[in-house]
This record gives structure tokens, sequence and C-alpha cells, in this order.
């Protein structure tokens, strides 16, 4: 197991240290004009220790020291992969609440001292970097991400769970899955039920097919009502949508009205978070951030293939419908009302059918695919009251 402080790198391939070089450029170039004789060298080091200093500041403020507490970054040899989990929570008694981030590819660790402290508060909360991204990305650069199957994440998925409860001393845990993570999570809460206390879904998928029907609607919709002329047109040049063969040329064009129009990211810039986070998080070096930017920003997805099947209506991974409705432990689906990046219409149909010893929807009023961040307060004081109990 290693430790934060000696995170493991390996043997960079040289594309890598190029990636790394233009990021670290481009990010203190206003540095690098400050210095008279345009020595770029010193201009990163001066960059790289202001940096420091303002994670040192944030790792002070946000460290947790309760007696029962744990506040730790660990990389657990997983698959053959070093993969990173931050375990912090201010008594371990706590029951304990994995995260499953989205994507594939799109982290939560280095925004956990943002969006989290309340969480941890409540339960022993855990940030799971998955294989090819973040920490994990860095600590094995000979990975390619490219080469992941679903089976692959999830195998992972049931390793990490177990790896936990023998860490925490717990039976079972409550798994949380976000947009992917959903994929991952309701998988686990139908094939090993025994694990777990409870799932909760927010950013909820249940059908992929049907969500891309439901959020491409939505973007024509609101073109028409907008008075958009020029971005109904192009939206009505991806017809057919989706599209099985050329859907990952298509995707990012009806994503950028999905948000333009409000229905992925409200009330939050998150491009600018990413830009905070970079500066302040305490738990994310240089690499990591690459490990990050490469499956979640690069133009050439190395999740492609995967999120491709995702699609097909005729697989499981990414039609839940085809697992069945019957689960043996309490659901909850956690949802933004104005969701229509993965569809709260869709996934709302798919929970009335759902089929547990217990389960409860909630809609967030002001929220879309993001509620965690846009309504922080409201999420957390739901998964106090109503599942926290479930866990003890």
């Amino acid at each position: 197991m290693h430790r934060q402080g000696s995170s493991p790198t390996g043997a960079m391939t040289v594309r890598w240290h190029l990636k790394l070089a233009a990021l670290i450029i481009c990010l203190c170039a206003s540095a690098a004009e400050a210095s008279a004789g345009g020595d770029e060298e010193q201009a990163i080091k001066a960059f790289l220790e202001f940096r420091s200093g303002i994670q040192a500041s944030v790792l002070a403020a946000k460290k947790i020291d309760a007696p029962n507490g744990i506040d730790t970054l660990e990389a657990v040899r997983i698959n053959d992969l070093d993969q990173w989990l931050q375990i912090r929570g201010h008594d371990k008694d706590n029951p304990v609440l994995l995260y499953l981030h989205g994507g594939p590819g799109s982290v939560i660790m280095p925004f956990s001292y943002m969006f989290l402290p309340d969480w941890e508060k409540n339960f022993t909360v855990v940030n799971w970097d998955q294989r090819g991204t973040g920490k994990t990305r860095c600590a094995n650069p000979d990975y390619d991400p490219s080469e992941a199957t679903f089976e692959d994440f999830f195998s992972d998925t049931v390793k990490v769970v177990n790896y936990l409860r023998k860490r925490l001393s717990k039976d079972k845990i409550i798994v949380f899955g976000h947009s992917w993570g959903t994929f991952l999570g309701m998988h686990l809460a139908k094939r090993h039920p025994e694990l777990l206390h409870a799932y909760v879904g927010t950013g909820q998928v249940t059908n992929t097919w049907k969500a891309e029907i439901s959020s491409y609607a939505f973007a024509l919709r609101e073109a028409k009502a907008r008075g958009d002329d020029e971005g109904l047109a192009i939206l009505e040049a991806l017809a057919p949508f989706p599209d099985l063969e050329k859907h990952a040329e298509k995707i990012g064009i009806q994503r950028h009205y999905v948000q333009k129009y409000g229905g992925s990211l409200r009330g939050i810039d998150y491009f600018q978070i990413t830009q905070q986070a970079f500066f302040e998080s305490p738990y994310y070096s240089v690499c990591d951030w690459m490990g990050f930017f490469n499956t979640t920003f690069s133009g050439d997805s190395p999740h492609r293939q995967l999120t491709m099947r995702l699609l097909d209506p005729n697989l499981p991974i990414g039609n839940l419908e085809l697992l069945g409705y019957d689960y043996t432990i309490p659901m909850f689906f956690f949802l933004g009302a104005l969701d229509e990046h993965a569809s709260t219409t869709v996934a709302s149909k798919f929970f009335e059918k759902i089929q547990a010893p217990h389960k409860k929807l909630l809609l967030f009023d002001k929220s879309a695919h993001a509620p965690t961040m846009t309504q922080p307060q409201e999420f957390i004081d739901a998964l106090v009251k109503y599942v926290r109990p479930i866990a003890q």
C-alpha cells in the first residue's frame, strides 16, 4: 500500500512528459512573462512553489483530527493496478459511503475539499480514482485506458468494496453513484447486494439509449422555444440521433446544446471550479491532474469504445431494464429535477417499477445533473435523513 507523499509514477513515457510540461507552461504563462530573462525553469519553479503554499493552507484547514476520525490517501493494488483511495470521516463508527464518480474519468477526489466536508461529518466517505484517470492514471503510466471493459471496472468496484469492508471493519457499506458511476452502483446492487446497506444514485442513468433520445428532444424543443435558429439547424443536422455508428462524432454537439439550455449543469461553472481546484486541492499533484485531463478533456476519449457499448440497448451494461426491477436492498434515486443530461424523466419512470424492501425518489428542484454541487445542503440533509439511519 502506498501513502501520500510517495505517490508512485513509474517510468513516464515521452508523450506523458510532453503533455505534463505543456500543461505547466500554459498555466504558469504569467509567471514566465514576469521572468525578465525568460527563464522558464525558474518561472515554473516559482509557480509550483506558489501553488504548494496554497495547497498547504487548504490541507491544514481541511485536516480531520477528531479522536476517532480518519483522514488518509492510500493506493491499493487491485487487478494489477495501484488504485488510489481517499478515506475521510470524523467518526469511524459512522456508516461508510463509497462515492463512484462519473465519466468514465470524471473524478471527484480533487474537488472533495469543496463539496464533501459536511458528508464527512456524517459518513466515512471514500473517493476512489477509477482505473485510467486521476491519481490512478498517474500511478500506472503504462496502462492503456482504451483497453478497459465494463467488467474490468466492475471487478475493480467489487474488490474496492471488499477492501473497505476489511479496512474499516464494516460488514456492509453504502454505495453512491453519479452518472457513469450509477451503472457500476446499480450492477453492484443487483449482483452483490450482500455487500451493501443501500444504493443511492444521482445523475442516474437507467437506459442510455432512451436517455439520449430524451436529451436530444429537449435540445430541439429549447432551440425552437428560444428562437435559436442556428442551434436548431445544427441539432437537426445530427439526425438520426442517437446513432450507434456515428454517435461519438455527434454527442459532443448535442451535449453542448443541452448544457447551453440548462439541462446539464446549473449554477456552477465546471471549468472555473476545475481551475480553482488545480491551485487549491491538496490531494492532487500535477501528474494526477494530467491523468484526469487525459480521460475527461482530451479530444479523443480513451473510453470511447466503452461508452459506445453503453449506448447499445441490447446490452445490460447500459440498459438496466435488462437486469430487471427486483432489488433486495433499499434503493434511493436523488435526482436533479432539471437533469436532461441523463434524463430524470427516464430515470423516474424506471424507479416506479423498482421492487425493493425500501425505496425513495427525491427531486431537487433547482438542479440538473449535479445536485450535490448546486443544492449541497439539501442533498446532505437528505442523505442524513433517509439513508444514514438504514446503515446504523
